[in-house]
């Protein structure tokens, strides 16, 4: 399993896609935490010397939608292996076939989760140039909101390794994903 989660990660980590998709919400991220800096919440909670940590909440709040911008790579990334046959050729060479899908949905999840992870340090980096983070929030509440977030994020990005082994093809499992992601955001 090792091996795989290595193969994978060094697939991932030559794709150029990948780091361009790490950048834009980089810059999404900085952009978004900018103009939320003047929104209300964050302006009332920066009167208080709470800015810092409102901004930062209220940028957690909003990286679902940064999932699901890297769970559409993730399908397309996922959907390449397949079209490619990568997948059997680690079957060929001993490798199961539960332990192959695991390693690319291990693979999946952390895309998920570095795209989230990016867009709030943009988050941070911008609350600690324009505000301070003198606020309190207490250690257990920040760990409640952290694993809420992420769960939230899983959760909502989880259904495209179910489509990725029932079509085990690209074009059908992206399809079908951006259509249940397109549900989610409106329910």
């Amino acid at each position: 399993m090792i091996n795989l989660l290595k193969m994978e990660w060094y697939r991932l980590r030559h794709s150029r896609l990948f780091w361009g998709l790490l950048l834009g919400i980089f810059i999404a991220g900085l952009f978004i935490g900018v103009s939320e800096t003047e929104g209300q919440a964050v302006a009332s909670a920066a009167a208080n010397g709470n800015g810092g940590v409102q901004l930062i909440l209220q940028m957690m709040s909003e990286a679902v939608p940064m999932g699901f911008l890297a769970s559409i790579f993730g399908v397309i990334y996922l959907g390449q292996g397949f079209a490619e046959r990568t997948p059997n050729l680690a079957v060929e060479s001993g490798s199961g076939r539960l332990t192959v899908f695991l390693s690319k949905i291990l693979i999946y999840l952390m895309v998920i989760s570095l795209a989230m992870m990016v867009y709030i340090l943009a988050g941070v980096m911008v609350a600690a140039v324009t505000l301070n983070f003198t606020g309190e929030l207490s250690r257990f509440k920040g760990l409640q909101i952290a694993v809420t977030f992420f769960m939230t994020g899983y959760a909502m990005c989880g259904m495209v390794p179910l489509f990725l082994a029932i079509f085990r093809d690209a074009a059908k499992t992206t399809l079908f994903s951006i259509l249940a992601l397109m549900l989610h955001i409106f329910l």
